[in-house]
């Protein structure tokens, strides 16, 4: 049962990271198109 609750957690966090990384590329491109 523990393994499973630190399983989701870890999912969770992951999920999150990967959107912060998503925002930071979309705001690197942004920057990019703006700074051409």
């Amino acid at each position: 049962m523990l393994v499973i609750y630190i399983l989701i957690i870890y999912n969770i966090e992951a999920y999150k990271n990967k959107g912060d990384n998503m925002k930071k590329i979309l705001k690197d491109i942004q920057s990019g198109a703006f700074a051409q």
